[in-house]
């Protein structure tokens, strides 16, 4: 019998950067621990320790309205095919709040399919989201 094919996995808790991320957008994602730089914004802190690390996207100026081109990105997690899962957290909190997107890609970014997004402020607690 053949055996059980496993998906490849990345873990990133960002305590040690971007580990098998990598910042390939036009603006980067910022790697922060404590709170954001913008009042009534952001965490106060990461989901994982609450004295770790996070990355962010400053929302408010000089990124809005709706500022794009924030692109952080993660290698082909499994090259046979099948389907593959990712679970992570997101914070959402401010009145000039984007889009957060999640998108996969089958011909190394030729195309982009959007397997999830979320707009607008979700409030000031971190949130998980499984795709």
């Amino acid at each position: 019998s053949a055996s059980p094919t496993q998906t490849p996995q990345i873990d990133v808790d960002f305590e040690a950067g971007l580990g098998a991320l990598a910042n390939t957008g036009p603006k980067p994602w910022i790697l922060k621990s404590g709170p954001t730089p913008s009042a009534n914004t952001g965490p106060q802190f990461d989901h994982t320790t609450g004295a770790g690390s996070y990355v962010f996207v400053e929302a408010s100026s000089p990124n809005t309205p709706y500022v794009s081109g924030f692109i952080l990105e993660a290698g082909l997690l499994n090259p046979g095919g099948g389907v593959g899962v990712a679970n992570f957290a997101y914070h959402m909190l401010g009145a000039s709040m984007g889009t957060l997107v999640f998108q996969t890609s089958s011909n190394d970014g030729a195309a982009w399919d959007t397997r999830w997004n979320l707009t607008g402020n979700q409030g000031s607690a971190w949130q998980t989201a499984r795709v």
